[in-house]
């Protein structure tokens, strides 16, 4: 096997990321065009950290951050943090042209490369989400940092049956889709005319539950995706008889696998728990176009809430969310913990990551 091997942090536009994920399969959460959006909402520089040695290729979509300036650190630091969803490290597949390769030795040499990397771009901490339905190279990540587990995600198989799809829904969530269609709400997908409506709803769901701030999404952000990624995403709203949006959830879809991204009710429908009827509704038409899974992901923080027995009503399916945690220069790393004051580290959980940006 040759021993060649190159890396580079690349910008959106570089060639070397899109020939990457022509080549490798991958989810929206990988796109050059969705890092850039993710980056432009959050505050930060998108890019990807890419690495060849021989055959073998890894990828990690990244969001590089200035760190909080009351740590007072030289502003040539910074760490990392993967954008919104689950853009996992991905390693290409193994095997083609190169049979004496070792995928466990490449994808270790491969992470260790992201390792040096960071160190010499004073990346000092990476935070990453990995992906449910993808594989990443967990032993490697693992050599090099903590691969945390948090819990289940849920995802349905599109190529069953619209039958089917309705027959393994919960009960309680058939029988509410169907009340609603008696009721007259009705389901309409990619009418863009609704999407102020279903932006302004969105934020009003993100005020009733007293979300983060990382968590509110407006007009823009959704406009910048439907622009940057063309044909890419949907947009679901469940109508009341009136013509009100009731409910809306925005989905992206890369090679067969649809996300739901976002979603949310108007506050004057939750009772009739339209957001139901959207999901599944949703899930009738893609297997119509041919999408093969939809991933509706967890409960909050992968905890196996409200959130997820809602989701898991829709299908039996069940994947795994893990994040990986790397610390690239322990020294500076712990230097940036120490001057955060005591009081402040106390408040948050032990496995808060990285430790330096408590509270």
């Amino acid at each position: 096997m040759t021993s060649a091997s190159e890396s580079a942090f690349l910008a959106p536009a570089d060639p070397r990321w899109r020939g990457f994920l022509d080549r490798t399969p991958h989810d929206t959460y990988h796109e050059p065009a969705y890092v850039r959006v993710a980056a432009a909402h959050g505050g930060g520089r998108p890019c990807a950290f890419w690495a060849r040695r021989g055959q073998a290729e890894l990828l990690i979509p990244l969001i590089v951050r200035a760190l909080p300036e009351a740590l007072g650190a030289p502003d040539t630091w910074s760490d990392a943090i993967a954008p919104y969803g689950y853009p996992a490290p991905l390693v290409t597949p193994y095997g083609d042209g190169d049979p004496d390769g070792d995928p466990d030795e490449d994808a270790d040499a491969l992470v260790a490369m992201f390792m040096d990397g960071c160190r010499e771009a004073g990346v000092v901490s990476v935070f990453c989400r990995l992906h449910p339905l993808l594989a990443s190279p967990l032993a490697a990540l693992g050599a090099h940092g903590l691969v945390h587990e948090h819990g289940q995600t849920v995802y349905i198989d599109l190529g069953l049956s619209a039958d089917a799809l309705t027959q393994q829904l919960r009960g309680s969530i058939r029988r509410d889709v169907q009340r609603l269609a008696r009721a007259g709400f009705r389901l309409e997908i990619d009418r863009w005319s609704q999407l102020p409506a279903f932006a302004a709803v969105y934020t009003e769901a993100m005020d009733r539950l007293g979300a983060a701030r990382s968590l509110y999404f407006d007009e823009p952000y959704f406009r910048a995706l439907i622009d940057e990624l063309p044909g890419s995403m949907h947009l679901a709203c469940v109508l009341a008889p009136d013509g009100a949006l009731a409910a809306g959830a925005f989905f992206m879809v890369c090679q067969g696998l649809m996300q739901y991204h976002l979603g949310a009710s108007a506050d004057a429908y939750r009772a009739q728990s339209p957001l139901k009827m959207c999901l599944h509704g949703m899930s009738l038409e893609a297997g119509a176009r041919g999408y093969r899974w939809h991933h509706l992901g967890g409960g909050l923080g992968a905890r196996q809430d409200s959130l997820f027995h809602f989701k898991s009503g829709f299908s039996p399916l069940r994947g795994v969310f893990r994040s990986w945690r790397a610390i690239t220069d322990r020294a500076r790393y712990d230097e940036l913990v120490s001057r955060v004051p005591a009081e402040r580290r106390a408040a948050v959980p032990a496995d808060f990551f990285p430790g330096y940006r408590a509270g």
